[in-house]
């Protein structure tokens, strides 16, 4: 279909794959896709770290070139980033794309330096602009640029989570660090203009792009297996962990601040003592995992909370389908696995900040929560009251047709050369 619509060879870049999340996920799916259309595929990464394949790896062969150093003063990094560049600019020329897709807007910086002089165009994803991440990522300063001034105040605004992650004023730090978020807010700002066409997982983040760069991005959501239509679940999780006739709330996340488990922590303390069958089971890992472990302790409610750790992808839907209330608080416009939820008929409690198209607004086990304890502890009182409804119609969020939809604008954009 796609190669005779005028693609025949598309390059995927992500520039760190230092893990597995939605962004990684989404280029494997992509890929797959492609290839089973007749799309002749190659990877490219400057960063592999094995676990983001997954567990059980997709099926998908990834080239690593060069390397990114760790804790590397500004000389160094600069050295190996042009290495980067020129490893990436020679194996484009050797591959000879239709496309490249980048997986994100910092991604476009290599792929922008890297394409120049060449007739290769690229197009990227933008799953969160610099405001969706907190002081504690290299990619936040960008924000506090000159560039971005006229407009900080308004998107710091137009989101709970940037009010509470993200500081009015810029992190402190040396000339230099100054110098190089300014030079490379103004790179990353001329790379996202060159690219041929933007996708976003939502109109909320579209927005977002088009104030802070003047382009319009397609928004368009994909998170679904059609595996998961009509499961049947493998592993009995209730009986396995102890809790046979019991209702479980389940939280699965990378234990950081940003998915706010805290707060999923403190607003089942509100309920539990009125709910008491009720278990919290908290799946992923991450930096706060001990502290969060301890809050447990301090609210009184260790006893009936599980931390399960890191949960391999193809056991995922085991813990899903044993929950009564998926919980999701995460500072995010758009997140893969409480759509897994709804799609194996869940019950799912997710963050204002959430997007809710009309056709899931139309559902009935969908409960949207602001991101305060009280609220959130409401939302999940309200949705285990709720008798459970038949799973949400969520064919139009198939990986298939998300990719079918991202494909078919990258062969429009590539036919306006």
């Amino acid at each position: 279909m796609a190669g005779r619509d005028g693609i025949s060879r598309i390059a995927f870049f992500f520039r760190k794959l230092a893990g597995p999340g939605g962004a990684e996920r989404t280029m494997y799916e992509e890929a797959l896709y492609c290839r089973r259309h007749g799309i002749e595929t190659a990877l490219y990464t400057f960063g592999l770290d094995p676990s983001a394949l997954f567990d059980p790896p997709y099926a998908v062969e990834i080239t690593q070139l060069g390397a990114i150093p760790r804790k590397a003063g500004l000389t160094r990094r600069l050295l190996a980033e042009a290495r980067n560049i020129r490893l990436l600019r020679r194996v484009l020329r050797r591959f000879v794309p239709d496309v490249v897709l980048c997986s994100s807007g910092v991604d476009c910086i290599d792929v922008f330096l890297a394409t120049q002089g060449l007739d290769v165009p690229y197009a990227s994803h933008i799953h969160g602009t610099v405001f969706w991440f907190d002081d504690r990522f290299v990619s936040s300063r960008l924000r506090y640029a000159r560039l971005h001034r006229p407009v900080f105040d308004e998107i710091r605004d137009s989101v709970v989570g940037h009010r509470e992650f993200v500081s009015p004023e810029a992190p402190p730090g040396t000339w230099v660090d100054r110098l190089e978020a300014e030079a490379t807010a103004r790179v990353l700002h001329a790379a996202i203009r060159r690219a041929r066409v933007l996708f976003t997982p939502s109109r909320h983040m579209a927005w977002e792009v088009e104030r802070l760069y003047g382009r319009t991005p397609i928004p368009i959501k994909g998170a679904v297996s059609p595996a998961l239509f009509g499961y049947r679940a493998r592993r009995d999780v209730k009986r396995a962990l102890g809790l046979d006739g019991r209702r479980v709330v389940l939280n699965v996340n990378r234990l950081d601040p940003r998915k706010r488990v805290g707060l999923v922590l403190r607003a089942f303390a509100l309920i539990a003592p009125e709910q008491a069958d009720l278990h919290l089971l908290i799946g992923g890992t991450g930096p706060e995992e001990a502290q969060l472990r301890t809050l447990a302790r301090e609210l009184g409610v260790a006893q009936r909370v599980k931390f399960l750790g890191y949960i391999p992808e193809d056991e995922l839907p085991d813990y899903l389908v044993a929950c009564d209330v998926f919980v999701h608080p995460n500072w995010a416009d758009f997140a893969i696995s409480p759509y897994e939820a709804l799609a194996l008929g869940r019950k799912v409690v997710w963050s204002s900040e959430m997007e809710v198209d009309d056709d899931l607004r139309r559902g009935d086990n969908l409960f949207v929560a602001a991101p305060t304890v009280e609220d959130m502890a409401a939302a999940i009182r309200s949705a285990l009251a709720t008798p459970s409804r038949a799973p949400a119609d969520l064919s139009n969020y198939t990986w298939d047709v998300y990719a079918g939809r991202v494909l078919e604008a990258l062969q429009r954009a590539v036919g306006q050369r």
